[in-house]
């Protein structure tokens, strides 16, 4: 029998609220990931460093290894700021940001998205927690769950008083330079249909801007050399953010500009290519 022959019947699968409608989109962009072993191993080598600090300090309390710095700030903002560090978030924003919006425009499944199931906010927000998600399983998460784990072993609850700059801190850190670096991938994405395009224009503004920081900033002696890359401006905020500003002679005021800068500029280059449906085209 026709389909037209048999009626219309009420839908009786699940329907999610209408805040609530990007979690299968992330679920999607996420699960490639996921399944790759090669991927998994690349971020239990991001997270390496948070374990072996974390084994360190139980061996630490337990009097099993000596001269072992005990948790605080600076080692925080070590661990945060180190080229290690930077490498994997170099890393991570090319092999999953560069296809972030650049594969749905290459596949013309932008449209099917855009059409009526989500708008523009929930698809970029499902896009960007994609990459996001990620990141704070080697930046924020770790930083609290180091505290906790400190607090745990020792008993010390005085240590949340103490040291609570390590809470608010990283937690600053990840809004504001997170926060914006994945903004800016996502805005980088969505310029192209070409994920390849987006991955090379990543290295080099990612690898190279930080080469060409590093080395600016060592001929000339000149702090704001570090305005060249992201990766060092990350590693500036970081430092300040978690009071260790010995670590870099740029101000607190300039990191706070500079991505106040890259996130609205980010987010306008956004607004531009959605508002006017230019992606559609």
């Amino acid at each position: 029998m026709p389909v037209y022959h048999q009626g219309y019947e009420t839908y009786q699968g699940e329907r999610l609220p209408l805040w609530w409608r990007w979690v299968p989109l992330w679920r999607e962009e996420i699960a490639p990931f996921l399944n790759s072993r090669l991927f998994l191993f690349f971020m239990a080598l991001a997270i390496l460093p948070w374990a072996l600090v974390a084994i360190s300090q139980v061996l630490l309390h337990f009097k099993v290894m000596a001269n072992v710095p005990v948790f605080d700030e600076k080692v925080a903002a070590f661990l945060l700021a180190n080229p290690w560090q930077d490498f994997m978030m170099a890393f991570l924003s090319i092999w999953v940001g560069s296809g972030l919006v650049a594969r749905d425009r290459r596949d013309k499944t932008i449209e099917v998205f855009l059409g009526r199931a989500l708008s523009p906010v929930q698809y970029l927000w499902a896009k960007a927690f994609s990459l996001a998600g990620f990141f704070l399983l080697f930046t924020l998460l770790p930083v609290w769950l180091m505290v906790l784990l400190h607090v745990g072993i020792t008993g010390d609850f005085f240590y949340f008083i103490q040291h609570f700059r390590i809470l608010w801190g990283s937690l600053l850190y990840t809004v504001v330079g997170v926060g914006g670096l994945v903004l800016f991938v996502l805005a980088l994405s969505s310029l192209s249909s070409s994920p390849r395009l987006t991955g090379l224009l990543l290295i080099g503004i990612l690898f190279f801007g930080t080469t060409a920081g590093t080395l600016f900033g060592a001929l000339g002696n000149n702090p704001w050399a570090s305005m060249f890359g992201i990766l060092l401006e990350l590693s500036v905020l970081a430092s300040h953010c978690l009071g260790a500003d010995e670590m870099f002679k740029v101000s607190f005021s300039h990191s706070m500009i500079y991505f106040a800068v890259l996130t609205a500029a980010s987010l306008g280059l956004l607004w531009w290519n959605f508002s006017r449906k230019r992606l559609l085209r």
